[in-house]
């Protein structure tokens, strides 16, 4: 569990980086990497078959990363939302993205951040990463699990 989420980490069924806005991005010298989000859609377990969408200021911290890449056009809105976001381990697999916040230091194959305007990728390869909820701002809606209702 990352240091310091574990009371909000706990009913955390999913975090959806599809939405996301970054509110800022700073690189070391030494290859480490901060992504801060003023957006990241969370869904926390309220019943068996609901969860509360609500929206986090978050950090995803990398670090050590091996290369970075960003190709096409950035959006000209600073508020525009992630469109898609891929994380791929060490071993090639896909990382759940609420694995995130139970395990500390997983090890990056790739992180690929896109955005529908403009065709913008940006690409961070090998390292590791943590995600740190820093704190809920607003409840945005209730998800219902319609497969499991009756």
């Amino acid at each position: 569990m990352v240091a310091g989420n574990s009371s909000v980490a706990d009913d955390v069924e999913l975090v959806e980086f599809h939405d996301a806005v970054i509110e800022r991005v700073e690189m070391t010298r030494h290859g480490d990497v901060c992504i801060e989000f003023s957006h990241l859609p969370v869904y926390r377990r309220e019943t068996p078959n609901s969860c509360g969408v609500w929206s986090f200021h978050a950090e995803l911290r990398l670090v050590g990363i091996e290369s970075f890449t960003a190709e096409g056009r950035t959006p000209n809105d600073e508020a525009e939302s992630l469109y898609a976001a891929k994380l791929i381990g060490k071993d090639g697999s896909a990382v759940e993205m609420n694995a995130l916040l139970r395990v500390e230091n997983i090890a990056l194959g790739s992180l690929e951040l896109a955005w529908a305007l403009g065709g913008a990728q940006v690409v961070f390869r090998g390292g590791t990463m943590n995600l740190k909820l820093l704190e809920p701002l607003e409840r945005v809606e209730t998800w219902i699990d319609e497969e499991h209702t009756g």
